[in-house]
């Protein structure tokens, strides 16, 4: 199961949250059962540990460098589910989840700020936590042990990613005001 982060690389974004539940679900399963790729641009404040986070890291683990933003579809699409696991201050509307979406790709996110606006619990993906579901960790194993609802939540993200098309924001903002 390949998983994949694209944001800004910084321990806010819960990057650091990732690569332990990744690497606590292969040690447990005694073999690599998961991935997780890395994609953005390293927060200058942050490097230095991130290159060490690195270092003491399986091969499950990649930094995989910087994206172009019209190329970040194509980058993703392929893998399993993006992790969302931010809990950073300044968060606010988050285009790597409609960057996902557009891939058909679910997400694993944190009930934080805007992502519950987005992110469908088990429509779309799996927000944490939750009554059920209190981990990162968690929420990836249910995605991995619910892979038959997996075909039904890419097509909810497809649909999902309609809705937050630049045009379809155009004619809503031309909408309100032509009604004020």
């Amino acid at each position: 199961y390949r998983f994949c982060i694209f944001s800004r690389v910084m321990r806010e974004k819960g990057i650091e949250d990732a690569i332990d539940a990744i690497e606590s679900i292969n040690e447990e399963a005694g073999k690599e059962i998961c991935s997780l790729d890395i994609y953005g641009r390293i927060d200058d404040g942050y490097v230095e540990r991130f290159e060490k986070v690195l270092k003491q890291v399986t091969n499950a683990i990649q930094y995989k460098g910087m994206v172009p933003y019209d190329k970040s579809v194509d980058a993703i699409k392929d893998y399993y589910a993006l992790l969302f696991p931010t809990y950073w201050k300044g968060e606010g509307f988050p285009g790597t989840i409609v960057d996902a979406f557009s891939a058909g790709l679910p997400v694993i996110a944190t009930d934080w700020n805007c992502n519950s606006e987005i992110v469908e619990n088990e429509i779309n993906g799996v927000l944490y936590p939750n009554e059920e579901i209190r981990t990162l960790k968690e929420a990836i194993m249910y995605m991995i042990n619910n892979s038959d609802k997996i075909i039904q939540m890419k097509g909810k993200c497809l649909k999902t990613a309609q809705i937050y098309q630049p045009d379809i924001y155009i004619k809503k903002i031309i909408n309100t005001i032509n009604i004020q």
